[in-house]
Parts: C-alpha cells; sequence; structure tokens
C-alpha cells in the first residue's frame, strides 16, 4: 500500500529541501488565516456578524486544506473541485461585510443561492467559476479534465500520479494567489468592524509581508 502515499512523500521532500520558501509561505499564509478566525471567535458570543464571518472562514478555510492535500497528493486538477465553494465562501464574506445585518440571513436558513450573492457583489469570479463548473467541479471528458490521466510518452492512463516539481509548486502557487485574496477579504471584514480595531494595524502589516513575500517567492509582477 506504500505507492498510495508515494506522490506525498516525494511533494513533501521537495517543500522540505527546494521548495523550503514556498512551503514556508504557505503555512504562515494559513496561521494569518487562523489568527482571524480566532479573532472572529473571541466575539461571536456578542456579534452575530462576527460569528458568521467565523464560520464562512473557517468553511474557507478547510476547503483551501484539502485543495493543498490534493496538490500534494499530485491531483491538482481534482483539487479544482474544492476552489468553486472556496470561492463561495469568499463571497459570503463579501457579502455580510457590504451589509452586516444580512448575517442574520445566515443563521436562519435566508441565504440567497450562491450566484444571488454574486450578483448582488458584483463578484469578480464568474469567468473563473465558469471554468471550474466545465472542467473541474463535475466529470467530464473534457482535454482539460482528462489529458493529466494520460502518460505523454506512451497514452497509457495513469493511475496514479507523479510528482513533477513545476506541476507542484504551480499549483501551490495558484492555491496561494486564492489564500492571499481570502485573507485580504477576511481582513476588510474585520477593518469593518469597530470591535476589532487595536487588531488592525499589526494584521496589515502581517498580510502586506505575506504578499510581498509571495510576489517574490513566486516572481510574480505587481498588479
Amino acid at each position: 500500500m506504500n505507492h498510495l502515499w508515494a506522490t506525498r512523500e516525494a511533494a513533501n521532500g521537495e517543500l522540505s529541501s527546494t521548495m523550503r520558501a514556498e512551503a514556508d509561505l504557505i503555512t504562515d499564509t494559513f496561521r494569518t488565516i487562523d489568527e482571524i478566525i480566532e479573532l472572529f471567535d473571541s466575539r461571536q458570543a456578542d456579534s452575530t456578524f462576527a460569528r458568521v464571518c467565523g464560520f464562512a472562514l473557517a468553511k474557507a478555510r478547510h476547503f483551501a486544506f484539502g485543495c493543498l492535500s490534493l496538490v500534494l497528493d499530485g491531483l491538482g486538477q481534482e483539487a479544482g473541485a474544492l476552489i468553486r465553494p472556496f470561492l463561495e465562501a469568499h463571497e459570503l464574506l463579501v457579502y455580510f461585510r457590504l451589509d452586516h445585518s444580512r448575517a442574520e440571513e445566515a443563521l436562519e436558513g435566508r441565504l440567497p443561492p450562491a450566484g444571488e450573492v454574486a450578483k448582488r457583489i458584483k463578484g469578480k469570479f464568474h469567468d473563473f467559476r465558469k471554468h471550474l463548473n466545465e472542467h473541474a467541479s463535475h466529470f467530464g471528458f473534457t482535454t482539460y479534465s482528462l489529458r493529466h490521466l494520460l502518460d505523454g510518452e506512451e497514452l497509457k492512463i495513469r493511475a496514479v500520479q507523479p510528482m513533477l516539481p513545476l506541476v507542484l509548486r504551480r499549483n501551490i502557487r495558484d492555491l496561494w494567489l486564492n489564500m492571499i485574496l481570502l485573507l485580504f477579504e477576511a481582513f476588510l471584514c474585520l477593518q469593518s468592524d469597530p470591535a476589532f480595531e487595536e487588531h488592525i494595524q499589526s494584521l496589515a502589516q502581517k498580510i502586506e509581508s505575506i504578499r510581498e513575500r509571495g510576489l517574490k517567492v513566486f516572481e510574480i509582477e505587481p498588479a
């Protein structure tokens, strides 16, 4: 049964050596998200807004961690199935931030469908979600969905995905980009509530440091 974990073991080896900077970056991004979840949790007994933001952020964090786990197993394409609900959780944070009273809708089971939430907040993920819907969220016989299942040379169907350093790095980069956007939105939610004012400056500095490190590690030109 050891072959079940061979790809993950190889990925962990890569992350502990040549990709240590990427591993440290993704770890620190998760830690900062966890810090914000704890802040929301500290106020959940007194604030419906803090409670639902904490739930939404924690759920998004779980989806992101699930994506990372799949990526380590060489299943980056399949991880896309978790990115769509991750984006929905992200957009719910925007929805709550723009009108704190909407938090009551969540606790009373009156939230609009994800598509309607996206419309109300003028969401920016429409094209990305369409791509995920066509190629990742549902199984289909598209080239994008199937090409990684074939060995490039012999055209044999692969049962197990190999660990490819360039693919691993690209998938971790893509996950981090989604996570840093989530982190920005979580920060904006905190900033919109005066109860968290004392934490804003230190968190802003920490998040900016993570952003700058990510741009450098992944060699991304600032927008």
